[in-house]
């Protein structure tokens, strides 16, 4: 016991400078405010870091060439962006290292119970949830067979997660794809800082599970009462976790744990990123050759319109629904094409990830979780995507 009380106090010191300092400067460094400065201070810039290719002979090209399609060209255009997330999901392991997202933890925590109206023994599955869709589903399940979430309260958090789940995950993977696509002339297709659309989609995921909250207080049914003796047995059990935690983190050092962060997106890129992104290149061949996109386009112009997109990017939002990936793909293909512009691009990626993947996690979380109302989880998750666009139109 004494050594477990060393340990848990050693690990709380973390979460003095250190995991605040780390908590801001990952959020400077994936800002893009860095990258405006004119000297050295421009090396803390993932847009800067990323680089580029060089130029083959006096070409002007990359390996990548110009004109790919197919399953031949989405190969090429995905293999290129590996790079920027390999450095994007070592970075935010070194960040996790230092005490960053436990950081972050400590000051979500509070603000549980007046945001979703959950006890804060949830905090942990909550941060779990932005990293992890199978361990969240998993605490979820074990804090609701434990009484401490009831019925509607399991419901309202699944809300939260089910839409944008594993949020970090996914989009400093699949999403810094979207960063690291350049215009004919080398600069960034995207100008706006990655983490508008990023805070947007925290800030959506409260508006869709309070929007569930509301629909279960209006039914006369959501009950807040929270067993203590459930919280304070939840705590020891973070204690365990946080000791397990240091434990294998003395082992570790920030060189070691960035490389294994960038061998863990070299792995999300050979079996997510080229696979999805050259599903999705087939596809878009598949509706040009037929003339479906065309189509496509011509019935849904005028909705998509109001968000200011072309009618064809509703197919970046169908493929979404399946996956967060082919999403992606289907966006980078459609920008590669000329559809899509580096502006609208930065509209859609929030709705990418908001409604991304909703048929997988259905199975993943709400399955495992086993809550009522699907079919409202669902359609929340669609509306952030609509009211996300809707306000990212604006700011771009």
């Amino acid at each position: 016991m004494g050594n477990s009380k060393k340990r848990v106090e050693k690990d709380q010191d973390k979460l003095g400078p250190s995991a605040y300092i780390s908590l801001v400067l990952i959020i400077l460094f994936f800002s893009g405010i860095m990258g405006r400065f004119d000297n050295w201070l421009s090396f803390f810039d993932y847009t800067t870091l990323s680089g580029a290719f060089g130029e083959i002979g006096g070409t002007g090209a990359n390996f990548q060439g110009a004109g790919g399609d197919g399953a031949k060209g989405g190969f090429m255009f995905a293999f290129s962006l590996i790079p920027g997330v390999m450095m994007a999901i070592g970075a935010v392991a070194v960040a996790e290292y230092y005490g960053a997202i436990r950081a972050s933890q400590k000051l979500l925590t509070p603000l549980l119970r007046p945001l979703l109206g959950i006890p804060g023994s949830a905090g942990l599955a909550m941060i779990t949830s932005l990293q992890s869709t199978d361990a969240s589903a998993t605490m979820t399940k074990v804090l609701k067979d434990d009484r401490e979430l009831n019925e509607d309260q399991a419901t309202v958090f699944s809300a939260w997660m089910f839409s944008s789940d594993a949020t970090i995950t996914n989009f400093f993977s699949s999403g810094a794809a979207l960063w690291a696509l350049t215009n004919i002339d080398g600069s960034p297709a995207i100008r706006i800082s990655m983490m508008i659309p990023f805070v947007l989609q925290l800030l959506m995921k409260f508006f869709g599970a309070n929007i569930v909250r509301f629909y279960l207080n209006s039914k006369g049914k959501a009950g807040y009462e929270v067993d203590k003796k459930a919280e304070v047995d939840s705590a020891k059990k973070v204690d365990e976790a946080v000791i397990k935690n240091q434990e294998v983190k003395e082992e570790l050092n920030p060189t070691s744990v960035f490389v294994d962060g960038a061998s863990r997106g070299l792995s999300i890129g050979f079996k997510s990123i080229i696979p999805n992104v050259l599903m999705a290149y087939v596809l878009i061949k598949v509706l040009n050759v037929t003339g479906l996109m065309d189509i496509i386009g011509r019935l849904l112009a005028p909705v998509m319109g109001i968000f200011g997109l072309p009618g064809q990017s509703a197919t970046v939002l169908l493929a979404s629904v399946l996956s967060m990936g082919g999403g992606v793909g289907v966006a980078g293909a459609l920008f590669e094409e000329g559809v899509l512009n580096g502006a609208q691009l930065a509209i859609i990626s929030p709705a990418i990830f908001l409604m991304g993947s909703l048929v997988q996690y259905s199975g993943r979380l709400l399955a495992v979780v086993d809550v009522k109302h699907k079919g409202l989880l669902f359609a929340t998750s669609i509306l952030n995507a609509l009211v996300a666009m809707l306000i990212m139109n604006l700011l771009v």
